[in-house]
């Protein structure tokens, strides 16, 4: 929300609860601040203030919207901010007690909910009172409702303060609750030590301890938050009862259930954990420290001793988050600092667990950072520094996760504020702290290269320990595939000697570690990565010890995992292309394909992933290795090419995008030839496939071998192909348009014939409805041209109107055709059919009568005739060379009457010579095509329009235009054999006309006869026809 906004709100606010004229716009304003509660604090008291004054002077609709008010607030702000600026008068009290008795709690719940908050507030005075029995029964008349549970257990602790009698008389009665016991309890915490040690008998507090405990497992999730926030509150008494037993019991409890599932839960445990043991550590600082070091400790061991698959999740996040808090409390001991530091947090920055379809850890991750946070600003740190800044500057820009780089950037802002001096110069703090953290890419691609420039006089340690951390713990380990893409294609890019050597040794020294008979049992995780990161710059991979691992790993990992699998992870399948792609690209007799490598590239094309983050990089990989093979580029063994070429050409006859796209590799003449044999058979997707990788490719075929490839884009531009799942035919169109779009100058300047046919075609597609197709031509067709439209931000069907008007004034092409789809067509939206037809309109206007006829003209010449539609129908749907469909010449038919009725609908006036009766003749024709009933219903809906637009309206039923007319009105209304009137769509549009004839005529006798005979549907059409005759 704006500033504007916010202020405009606020107003509303402010001024509505001052009159409560529109409360339903006061409750959406106060609404809208739920995103940011804060901001409301400011005209919360004075506002609450006016709100509740006079309360009791109101009527009653005003008291019910002043409730409604309240509670909408305390919804958005909470309602302990809410009751601090409520009247705490205890002379309120009787006030209230009257109208909570006069109200029902069924049906006027917002009421009793302010009356009840308003009458806890003022019983937290510390008056005794007489009658507090009597408003306990008053007050219990409400507990059958649950909206009003929280403010009723609010009243009764604070009558249970004032009188403990109450108390044991209610737990008599009713027995011990949750709520009550956590309200209770909540409200002791506002009186004194003494009297919160007092309040309960050990028998009592006992008893609650007990039930609190022993009730956690049974009950819902919001009761065990109760618990879990009223436990720290009774260890607190019993520390000052000196009854450590129960405390330890309580603390043994806590140690037992922080492996709570729920991540609300977790957090509620560790901060009522955190906070008995900061009590503790006043009563026993020596039992706190050991306690805290006994948890650091284990915590410790299982980080260091288990692998991350094997540590619970759960209860090492909730341990980290006690020691966040413990170390925001400022309680952890010295000893145990280090060891979080050095030795847990290093761990827990990047825990991962891979689970099914997806990686954990964030929440550890998470805690880790708000760990090191509470670290810097509570505890002394100055000697683990250095450790934690590489910690927190590799989880601020390699995370993942958003939330978690920007709480690690926080707490590394908090390192360089505190201990700035002991790890890094003012300046490169700055720098850093400046550097953007939102997106992944960017922090790891350009961020990290920066902190390398920045370290890397003073600092050419930290340097290299970044790399190295990168590399043993992203490259080799992270789970997050993206992350590894990122950070291999970083390190691989780097600049500069130092950085490329340090890169170089890290591999040469793990290169060492490995041996044939380790591989077999090392962590595949670390040989992928090793891999990975070696083959992705040939300056890596031409180390002699690491380009032999590399072929070790292939060999022994790689290899027999794709054979032996059905499936594999994309990181597997990943390794194995980019090694295939490397051995394709080297000339080195080491690296040569062999037929199981080409064997198991086509089974990994089977398993192509659709989705993910490798699923680009394999499409590519894929792509660049098979079109080096197609090429001829890669020398392959006998046996091998054979393999590939049976393979290939079993994969492009079943339509594979990847294999069809690999087809442009070949030389154009071949390309031309393989591709038109395929065509018959391939799919729509497949063609658009070869036309986006001929996009990136045509630029390289040389100038003389250009021409058929722009021809046969051009004749793509015509494919229609439709099947069961629609216009597959603007798949092929879509992606012919788009390598023009890439390619304007290499194909506009081709050919003068050529480049006319690509024009015309062109300005179809700018015509048509697909709105993305029709705005990349009318933009092609601009940019060929050096063409400014009038209005960059205008309407697009008057930009190609003028466009066609100014550019191809004189030049036929196929504008017309596309643009009476759009304005035609029964599947256009309303605001395209508008759009189109006012456009059509502003422009027809602009025009001389000579142009006018020239657009009257062409726009019925493009309507097929009756022989067209005929052959048609005869003949069914043609094809071109490369097996496009053309056009459905019934739609074109169709969409054509469609735009002339819609046009004579809109008022056109037709040029005096314009030859009426030859349209007429033409459209008459049409309803005469075969089991076309569609077009005979758009044919007798535009027939009355002709004859109203017949000489300008000057018409005459006698005129032999509009007699003829009217007979075959008559006529198609009659179809019925039976003389009857039907209600089919034939029929009623001929009635329709007819009935539009009569008023045209102003024949009304004649036009009420027809319309009564329509709703009575009892006589023979024909019976009323000779009816109006005789008269």
């Amino acid at each position: 929300m704006d500033v504007a906004g916010i202020e405009q709100h606020l107003k509303t606010i402010q001024h509505g609860v001052q009159d409560l004229e529109d409360v339903d716009a006061i409750v959406a304003s106060i609404d809208e601040f739920q995103q940011d509660p804060l901001v409301l604090d400011l005209i919360l008291p004075q506002t609450i203030k006016q709100l509740t004054d006079a309360y009791f002077e109101k009527d009653l609709s005003d008291q019910k919207q002043t409730c409604l008010i309240f509670y909408t607030f305390s919804k958005v702000c909470g309602i302990k901010k809410l009751m601090r600026c409520l009247d705490a008068d205890l002379r309120q009290l009787d006030a209230l007690r009257t109208v909570l008795g006069s109200i029902d709690a069924t049906q006027e719940w917002q009421q009793g909910f302010f009356l009840l908050t308003w009458m806890a507030l003022i019983l937290m005075s510390p008056v005794k009172l007489d009658d507090d029995l009597i408003i306990l029964e008053e007050t219990n008349a409400f507990k059958s409702s649950q909206f009003l549970r929280v403010p009723l257990v609010r009243v009764k602790a604070e009558l249970f303060l004032k009188n403990r009698s109450l108390f044991d008389l209610h737990v008599k009665k009713h027995g011990l609750d949750h709520l009550t016991i956590h309200y209770v309890l909540q409200a002791l915490k506002k009186r004194n030590d003494h009297q919160a040690a007092t309040y309960f008998d050990n028998e009592t507090l006992t008893d609650i301890t007990q039930f609190s405990l022993e009730a956690f497992e049974e009950v819902g999730l919001d009761e065990k938050k109760m618990i879990l926030k009223s436990l720290p509150k009774l260890c607190k008494i019993w520390f000052h009862k000196d009854c450590f037993d129960e405390v330890e019991s309580i603390l043994t409890w806590f140690l037992s259930n922080l492996t709570l599932s729920s991540s609300d839960l977790r957090f509620t445990v560790a901060n009522a954990c955190s906070k008995v043991i900061s009590q503790l550590h006043i009563f026993a600082r020596e039992s706190s420290d050991n306690l805290i070091n006994e948890m650091v400790s284990d915590v410790d061991n299982q980080v260091r001793s288990n692998d991350s698959e094997f540590i619970d999740h759960d209860y090492l996040h909730t341990n980290l988050l006690v020691f966040a808090e413990l170390a925001r409390l400022n309680i952890i001991p010295a000893d145990n600092i280090g060891t979080i530091v050095e030795s847990i947090v290093p761990v827990t920055m990047k825990f991962q667990q891979l689970k099914i379809g997806r990686v954990v850890g964030h929440q550890i991750r998470d805690a880790t950072s708000y760990i090191s946070w509470s670290l810097i600003r509570k505890c002394k740190i100055e000697n683990h520094s250095q450790s934690l800044l590489l910690q927190l500057l590799i989880c601020t820009f390699v995370d993942k996760e958003l939330v978690i780089r920007l709480s690690s950037n926080a707490a590394l802002q908090e390192l360089f504020g505190r201990y700035g001096q002991h790890v890094i110069d003012s300046v490169s703090a700055v720098e850093i702290i400046e550097m953007p953290v939102e997106n992944i890419r960017v922090c790891i691609l350009k961020n990290i290269p920066r902190l390398f420039s920045i370290f890397e006089i003073n600092f050419s340690s930290l340097n290299d320990s970044i790399l190295s951390h990168l590399y043993t713990e992203v490259v080799a380990k992270s789970n997050e595939l993206i992350v590894v893409e990122l950070t291999i294609k970083m390190m691989s890019e780097l600049a500069g000697d130092a950085l490329r050597g340090t890169v170089k040794r890290i591999l040469i020294n793990a290169a060492k570690d490995f041996s044939v008979s380790k591989l077999r049992v090392l962590n595949s995780r670390l040989c992928y990565g090793f891999l990975l990161l070696s083959i992705e710059s040939i300056s890596f991979f031409e180390v002699p010890i690491v380009k032999a691992q590399c072929f070790n790993i292939f060999k022994e990992i790689v290899l027999p995992k794709l054979k032996s699998s059905s499936s594999w992870s994309p990181l597997e399948g990943v390794s194995f292309l980019k090694f295939c792609d490397l051995m394709s690209k080297t000339s080195d007799p080491d690296c040569q394909l062999k037929k199981f490598h080409i064997a198991l590239l086509f089974k990994i094309l089977r398993f192509r992933w659709r989705q993910g983050p490798f699923h680009s990089q394999a499409r590519s990989l894929c792509l660049a290795i098979i079109a080096r093979i197609v090429s001829s580029e890669k020398d392959m063994d006998i046996s091998a090419k054979q393999e590939f070429d049976l393979l290939f050409r079993k994969f492009t006859e079943n339509s594979d995008p990847i294999c069809c796209a690999a087809l442009v590799s070949l030389s154009p003449d071949k390309f031309l030839d393989r591709f038109r044999n395929l065509c018959p058979t391939i799919s729509c997707g497949a063609k658009a496939e070869v036309l986006l990788a001929l996009s990136s490719h045509i630029s390289k075929v040389p100038v003389q071998d250009r021409g058929p490839l722009i021809i046969m884009v051009s004749d793509f531009m015509n494919d229609y192909t439709t099947t069961e799942k629609g216009d597959e035919g603007r798949l092929v169109r879509t992606s012919a348009v788009d390598l023009v779009s890439k390619n304007i100058a290499l194909v506009f300047g081709h050919d003068p014939m050529v480049t006319r046919n690509l024009e015309s075609r062109l300005m179809r597609l700018a015509g048509e409805p697909a709105t993305n197709l029709r705005v990349l031509s009318l933009s092609i067709l601009s940019n060929a041209h050096v063409y400014l439209p009038d209005c960059l931000h205008g309407n697009h069907d008057l930009q190609l109107l003028l466009f066609n008007d100014r550019i191809f004034e004189q030049v036929p092409n196929e504008m017309w055709k596309g643009f009476a789809l759009s304005a035609g067509a029964s599947f256009s939206s309303d605001n395209q059919i508008r759009s189109a037809i006012d456009a059509f309109l502003k422009y027809y206007e602009s025009l001389p009568d000579s142009n006018k006829l020239e657009v009257c003209n062409e726009l019925t010449r493009i309507i097929p005739s009756y022989n067209e539609l005929r052959a048609y129908s005869a003949r069914g749907t043609a094809a071109n060379h490369w097996s496009c469909s053309s056009r459905d010449p019934l739609k074109e038919a169709l969409a054509g009457l469609t735009f002339w009725r819609r046009l004579m609908e809109s008022g056109i006036v037709m040029p005096p010579l314009f030859n009426l009766e030859g349209m007429y003749a033409k459209f008459y024709n049409l309803h005469l095509v075969p089991g076309q009933t569609r077009l005979k219903t758009a044919v007798v809906r535009i027939l009355p329009l002709l004859v109203c637009c017949y000489r300008g309206f000057t018409i005459s039923p006698q005129d032999p235009f509009v007699k003829d007319a009217t007979q075959k009105l008559w006529k198609m209304a009659n179809r019925n054999p039976h003389g009857k009137l039907s209600s089919g769509c034939l029929q009623r549009a001929a009635v329709e006309g007819l009935l539009l004839i009569f008023l045209q005529l102003n024949m009304i006798f004649e036009a009420e006869c027809v319309q009564k005979y329509w709703d009575s549907d009892q006589h023979p059409l024909i019976e009323l026809k000779d009816l109006i005759a005789s008269k």
